[in-house]
């Protein structure tokens, strides 16, 4: 199969374009939802610096803020609900629950704990090379706090 230049250039601004407005977005998200995120921050943290909100899916943003200091992330509904605070963690701080369910030898790259609303922690877990996958404390894989993100 013959590609000529124009074709391949052609193809090039395709991707870019594509590659570009692919992902999460601040400009997507209505003025509304942006101020019943923004008040529910400044209610609960009083002061916060809000640096950005972006969607994560369908009905569910995060909210990454400065607060006394520390850097902050949490997802809210649109109507302004937290539904988690999001923690990095080391990844030597993963549950020992979490760890057998993986695999001892797994090269974990990152770890978030999401603390939900309802009282409740789930855990990110991102290894090398492949999607993040939730789970609870103990080992049990469970659904991303944003649904089917």
């Amino acid at each position: 199969m013959k590609i000529n230049l124009a074709t391949l250039i052609l193809l090039s601004v395709l991707l870019s374009t594509t590659l570009t407005t692919a992902g999460p977005t601040e400009d997507k998200i209505s003025d509304q939802i942006k101020k019943a995120i923004e008040n529910s921050i400044l209610k609960e943290y009083p002061g916060a610096k809000i640096k950005e909100i972006e969607s994560e899916g369908q009905d569910c943003y995060e909210a990454g803020f400065q607060f006394e200091g520390e850097e902050l992330e949490g997802l809210y509904s649109p109507e302004g609900k937290k539904m988690a605070l999001c923690t990095k963690l080391a990844t030597d701080q993963l549950p020992q629950g979490i760890r057998k369910a993986i695999g001892e030898k797994a090269k974990v790259e990152e770890v978030e704990r999401f603390d939900l609303a309802s009282g409740t922690a789930i855990y990110e877990v991102k290894i090398k090379n492949k999607i993040p996958i939730y789970y609870t404390s103990a080992g049990i894989a469970v659904a991303s706090p944003c649904g089917s993100n």
